[in-house]
């Protein structure tokens, strides 16, 4: 059988390449998932920055009811002969950040009993990519690695699917309609408008720290959320690569970094959209070959065997999004060869969050793929199983261009933030001086270089946590803990809604408790609530976990306030009891001590269960 993406696998089997086994989002949904990965921080930190008030001149994120999928991304390019000469395996710490004022609500607390506590933060479509802050006083936003990069020297650029926000348009309601409604007939009435929001549209990615901005889907390819006729609305990969490319042979002196957002394989089915004319784009009507482009198409169809229909995850052939993916990332990788640049270029693959239960801290929502190489760097070939997360990916970029500890954590201002959108002064001016704290995430150059080394040391996470919805998780390569205080149907008073819950409550049976307990080596598909069993086999671990959570939403190793933590009436048995692998960072921050264990299991009194 044909493999069907041999682009994508070659990043970790050639030479210079690795694959992660144990790989996790820290959000598994589309908007804060990509938030985290290009931050550095947990998504919860641009939720607390917009319930402080910040004002933001990107407007309102729209909100999607997108099917389950996969989207792909390569974040490629930290690619220079003068790259990676700190690349030793250095770390970021945690660090808290001022609380933000919750809701008060009555929900299942951490101990397993009900409490009037406050309201863990919903984590959605609702976040966006700010870098505007209302006054500079607020020390502005996170920068992304655009900013940081950037500020190093490095060219710097995005190219794909954005959703990460929309800009202010000053395009009307009516207007909106209007051009949506056109046929692809009458593109020249409404040209205008559609380049009108397309431009702002760039600005507002230049804005997050990238020079390059082409080639941009401002959000999903749902017609309501972008000023284009419908009829043109459809995933175009080869626009995608062929912007990459551009920038990837652009001549310059300097290093680059260059983030590559596919849009596959979400839904809209791919069939549909690679037999559309391919000139059809969010900039306007594309000046391609289209008799290239056409048996280009021809040849993907032919590899994902289209003629068989697999229906998965919104496409009625699911292989074929994959397949037209993959080309997409063979155009990248060929002009890196092109440009002669592969040898010294950091390769990275990746996806937001895995289909399967996407929205939710279970396994599989938040395992992702994730292969590297650097041929330059280190030998490629073996696999490493250690714990990785995506938090761990702006480190690691910065290990590699040898971006100083300090200046990893700086935020931008609002005034900056203009002069980038316009390309005034923007390497020289973007970056202000902040009491930001540290990254959460470690660089993965110690598991990366291990084996040339010799070392033994892992270098690794012990844990990690997992944050989306209202849901909140802490887990080992050996546990999982999940808690989701709120979870209740609407039937029964509550607010999850299993039309948009993406079958989640359908795989897994403890899906409507708020504290579920998973062993993942005896039970990979998360089917036994060990709560509902006995826990005396497992309470240890599950006071290590509690604690690890308890800490976690009280700030003490997330760079930011994410949530006052329900569950206060836990009575803490000392002052002086610390998690048993809690940083100094955390305990400088003022870590929570461990609550009491309990004697019953946990979530049988939630009154979404009965």
């Amino acid at each position: 059988m044909t493999k069907l993406t041999p682009h994508i696998d070659s990043i970790g089997a050639r030479g210079g390449g690795r694959t992660f086994l144990d790989a996790h989002t820290s959000s598994p949904l589309c908007t804060p998932s990509r938030l985290a990965m290009l931050t550095g921080r947990y998504a919860s930190c641009a939720y607390a920055n917009a319930a402080a008030g910040v004002s933001s001149s990107a407007g309102t994120s729209i909100a999607s009811t997108a099917s389950s999928s996969t989207g792909a991304f390569v974040s490629g390019g930290v690619g220079a002969s003068e790259a990676g000469k700190g690349f030793d395996g250095g770390k970021s710490g945690g660090g808290a950040h001022a609380s933000v004022a919750r809701r008060m609500v009555r929900q299942m607390g951490l101990n397993g009993t009900m409490t009037f506590s406050p309201e863990v933060p919903s984590l959605d479509f609702n976040l966006e990519l700010s870098p505007s802050r209302s006054s500079a006083d607020e020390g502005g936003a996170p920068l992304t690695m655009g900013h940081v990069l950037r500020e190093h020297g490095y060219a710097t650029g995005f190219v794909g699917k954005w959703h990460l926000g929309h800009p202010r348009s000053s395009i009307s309601t009516e207007e909106r309609r209007r051009v949506q409604r056109a046929s692809a007939s009458a593109w020249k009435q409404v040209r205008e408008s559609v380049l009108q929001e397309y431009k702002a549209v760039q600005a507002l990615v230049r804005r997050a720290g990238f020079d390059y901005a082409e080639r941009i889907y401002v959000n999903n390819l749902y017609p309501e959320q972008h000023v284009l006729p419908s009829a043109m609305l459809h995933h175009n990969v080869e626009w995608i690569a062929e912007g990459a490319a551009k920038f990837i042979a652009t001549p310059r002196g300097v290093p680059f970094m260059l983030f590559v957002s596919w849009t596959l394989p979400h839904n809209p089915d791919a069939s549909e959209s690679i037999n559309a004319d391919p000139r059809y784009t969010p900039g306007g009507m594309w000046a391609c070959n289209r008799s290239v482009i056409l048996a280009q198409r021809a040849a993907v169809r032919k590899a994902a065997n289209a003629s068989s229909p697999q229906p998965r995850y919104g496409h009625k052939h699911y292989p074929l999004a994959l397949a037209w993916l993959d080309a997409g990332m063979g155009t990248v990788l060929h002009a890196l060869r092109d440009a002669n640049v592969v040898e010294n270029t950091l390769t990275v693959f990746t996806s937001d969050h895995q289909a399967f239960d996407k929205r939710h801290c279970y396994t599989g929502g938040s395992q992702i793929p994730l292969l590297m190489s650097w041929p330059s760097r280190w030998a490629g070939g073996d696999s490493i199983s250690e714990l990785a997360s995506h938090l761990d990916l702006a480190p690691t970029f910065y290990d590699a261009a040898d971006v100083p500890p300090w200046e990893r954590s700086l935020f931008i201002s609002d005034d900056a933030a203009t002069r980038s959108a316009s390309g005034a002064g923007a390497r020289s001016q973007t970056v202000t001086s902040s009491e930001a704290p540290p990254l959460p995430g470690l660089s993965l150059a110690t598991l990366l270089l291990r084996s040339r080394s010799g070392s033994n040391s892992s270098g690794g996470h012990t844990h990690l946590f997992c944050e989306v919805g209202q849901s909140r998780a802490v887990f080992t390569q050996r546990y999982r803990l999940i808690y989701s205080p709120q979870i209740k149907p609407i039937a029964k008073g509550g607010s999850t809604d299993t039309r948009h819950n993406y079958q989640a409550h359908r795989h897994h049976p403890a899906y409507w408790r708020p504290l579920q307990l998973y062993d993942l080596v005896e039970d990979p598909n998360e089917q036994r609530n060990l709560l509902e069993q006995d826990m005396l086999a497992v309470s240890a671990e599950l006071s290590r976990l509690r604690s690890l959570l308890w800490n976690h939403l009280r700030g003490s190793n997330s760079s930011c306030d994410v949530a006052a933590l329900p569950g206060v009436t836990v009575v803490p048995p000392s002052a002086s009891t610390q998690p048993s692998n809690s940083s100094p960072a955390a305990a400088r921050a003022g870590a929570v001590p461990e609550p009491k264990p309990l004697h019953e299991p946990l979530g049988r009194s939630s009154p979404a269960s009965q």
